[in-house]
């Protein structure tokens, strides 16, 4: 079956009721789970960006508390998944300041990882290229923000 596309779906929303919208969403998220957790995001917490950052911070944090150390095997696989997961919430918000902070702060918690992953090549390389993307980021950003935002790069790569 093909999709159609966006134009002929958009105008066919405009003319559904507010109850064929509602049971039309609903149907989404029960569908998919990212689809639930971006309706998630934008009801609760598209309004207040902080608190957004602080919260998924926090999940950064605690997910990096549970890797498995035993070997470079499962530290690279639970590093992926938060970098994923990461990028999925930075995808759901769509603003660069959000990328930044949480990139930033994915990146830092790399740097700080015990034991060292600073050796392993495959990390070291996922780690330059969320560097490159920050940079990226940060280039589009107001020069005093771009100047906060650099300062803080700065340090996580010294950690390196």
């Amino acid at each position: 079956m093909k999709p159609s596309s966006l134009k002929d779906i958009k105008s066919d929303l405009k003319n559904c009721t507010q109850e064929e919208l509602l049971e039309l969403t609903l149907k989404l998220i029960r569908f998919k789970k990212d689809n639930k957790e971006l309706i998630s995001y934008l009801l609760y917490d598209a309004e207040n960006d902080h608190l957004y950052i602080e919260s998924y911070k926090e999940e950064i944090d605690e997910a990096f508390s549970q890797i498995n150390r035993s070997n470079f095997f499962f530290i690279r696989k639970g590093m992926r998944k938060i970098l994923s997961q990461t990028k999925k919430n930075i995808r759901y918000a769509q603003k660069k300041h959000i990328e930044i902070e949480l990139l930033l702060h994915f990146c830092k918690n790399l740097m700080e990882f015990r034991p060292s992953v600073k050796r392993n090549k495959v990390v070291m390389n996922s780690f330059e290229t969320q560097i490159r993307m920050i940079k990226k980021a940060i280039s589009t950003m107001d020069s005093d923000l771009q100047h906060d935002y650099t300062v803080i790069l700065f340090e996580i790569v010294d950690l390196d």
